[in-house]
């Protein structure tokens, strides 16, 4: 179940008389609460962002590298025939 700052800013608990909580003590708290876990929301989703930013830039890496691979084969290739036909 995920929970968000919303819900937490909005939580509601029941009064009762015998030992019960301070109400602007639980509503500080939440608050408290509420904020860090936005921010860590935050956080979090532009990290997501970073990570597949990253992993597209991989990807474009890993192409280049495959380009490059052929290119230099076929540069040998060229070179073996060249040497053949010169001899």
């Amino acid at each position: 179940m995920r929970i968000t700052p919303l819900e937490i800013q909005q939580k509601q608990f029941k009064h009762i008389f015998l030992r019960g909580l301070d109400p602007e003590d639980v509503q500080l708290f939440l608050e408290i609460v509420r904020t860090e876990f936005e921010e860590l929301v935050k956080e979090n989703n532009s990290l997501k962002d970073e990570l597949r930013r990253r992993l597209g830039e991989i990807e474009e890496y890993r192409d280049r590298e495959t380009t490059l691979k052929e290119t230099m084969m076929t540069a040998q290739r060229i070179s073996e025939d060249i040497k053949t036909n010169a001899k």
